[in-house]
């Protein structure tokens, strides 16, 4: 028996390294909502640690309201790494936030690089 398209789920999975380090690419990051390109996804801010973000999504045209990405700060040698990983996505949803995902982390390390 095999999952039918419908209730497959899809993950986005990326992300950067940025000639930043992390104090810098936190101070980056919005407060207390990050709200994603066309799509106009918005997600809050759950928890907020040196480490990185929790965030719910409150996207309902989306078909992703109700699901969490995390976004993960670790220290590198000559910066950070920035990754996300936003789960349970439909697969409408997953075509339309892979690519937004992919240039709030191209913004966001513009941001930390110009600080």
């Amino acid at each position: 028996m095999g999952m039918s398209n419908k209730s497959r789920r899809y993950s986005v999975i990326d992300s950067i390294e940025i000639a930043a380090p992390p104090a810098r690419v936190l101070a980056a990051l919005p407060g207390d909502e990050i709200v994603l390109g066309d799509s106009r996804a918005r997600f809050a801010v759950e928890t907020r640690t040196a480490n990185g973000l929790a965030l719910a999504c409150d996207a309902k045209p989306l078909d992703c309201a109700g699901t969490h990405a995390w976004l993960a700060i670790a220290p590198m040698r000559d910066g950070t790494r920035v990754a996300i990983v936003h789960s349970q996505l439909s697969a409408k949803a997953y075509e339309l936030l892979v690519g937004e995902w992919r240039s709030f982390l191209a913004r966001l390390a513009d941001a930390a690089s110009a600080a």
